[in-house]
């Protein structure tokens, strides 16, 4: 019954379909960010992103970079990301902490225009604040995402409140809400009687899509190998012991709005047939912002009602 149940991400290739677009620079275009999240994401499976001993970081950070760069010739090879975002994940990898002293740190530096840059910093200390720049530590080992948040971007310190994105919770915020009113249109429309919230469910949801945003990955199985229903067993949803339920995931990045990931779905074969199967008749939905797409939406659905719902 697994293969039945379980979807697959969509392809970030397909991103890439339309006409060419060779004018743009690397982030004009919408997959940009999810494209360059996918490479680091191959990158860091492939070649490791782990601090070096002092003695002999440099030549493990010769080794990390001959890997990192044979994965972006690669990836930009095989389509999943644009020839013109080829500088920007090199310059990911010069100015990544991968491979350095453990005391190396990413330095975000925001000047008065509100624009933002990244500097690799032998020390923490080192990243200071000046007349012309506010200076905040990065938290995590590369440039390309470390510092997304700093300039008011959603979710970071001058951006609007992301709710829901705590701990996992056991309500839906109103956004979370908004979304769960939109699946059941689309479900009535479909024929479908709509599906209802459930605890377990919202606690399985919202645990994996932070955990999307912190490990900076996408896809639903899990940094630690686990699958959406044995998720969903360890938050108390029995019947996804096995699984003993039909049960399905889908999983949306980049859309702020509810709406948007609800489009993403909508549009695709496969997501939209896990929107409107008749046989569930509960979900869970989680939403996380920050990390390297901004914003992470995920929705389990499952068959059975059971207590841990309630």
């Amino acid at each position: 019954m697994r293969a039945a149940i379980v979807v697959l991400s969509f392809a970030l290739g397909m991103l890439f379909s339309a006409p060419a677009h060779g004018a743009e620079r690397c982030g004009d275009l919408a997959g940009d960010e999810e494209a360059l999240a996918f490479v680091w994401s191959a990158l860091d499976a492939a070649c490791g992103c782990a601090p070096a001993p002092q003695k002999d970081w440099k030549s493990a950070y010769r080794a990390f970079s001959a890997c990192a760069k044979s994965v972006v010739a690669q990836a930009i090879e095989d389509g999943n990301a644009r020839a013109k975002c080829r500088s920007t994940l090199l310059r990911g990898i010069r100015r990544s902490t991968c491979a350095r002293p453990e005391e190396w740190t990413t330095c975000c530096l925001t000047n008065r225009r509100g624009r933002t840059s990244c500097r690799l910093r032998k020390h923490a200390d080192r990243c200071v604040s000046t007349a012309s720049h506010t200076a905040v530590m990065g938290e995590s080992a590369t440039c390309l995402d470390a510092c997304h948040d700093v300039a008011g971007e959603p979710g970071g310190p001058g951006g609007p409140a992301c709710e829901g994105t705590g701990p996992p919770t056991h309500g839906l915020s109103p956004q979370e809400e908004t979304l769960l009113q939109l699946i059941n249109g689309h479900r009535r429309s479909e024929g479908a009687a709509p599906v209802e919230a459930c605890v377990s469910l919202n606690r399985a949801a919202q645990d994996h899509a932070n955990d999307l945003r912190d490990r900076k990955y996408f896809a639903h199985k899990g940094k630690n190998g686990s699958e959406f229903w044995e998720r969903a067993c360890d938050a108390g949803y029995s019947a996804g012991c096995g699984p003993t339920t039909w049960m399905g995931e889908i999983i949306a990045g980049y859309d702020a709005a509810p709406q948007g990931a609800f489009d993403q779905w909508l549009n695709s074969p496969g997501h939209e047939y896990i929107l409107s199967t008749a046989n569930y008749t509960r979900a869970g939905i989680g939403r996380a912002c920050g990390g390297p797409l901004g914003h992470y939406w995920v929705v389990d659905f499952a068959a059975a009602a059971e207590p841990s719902c309630e």
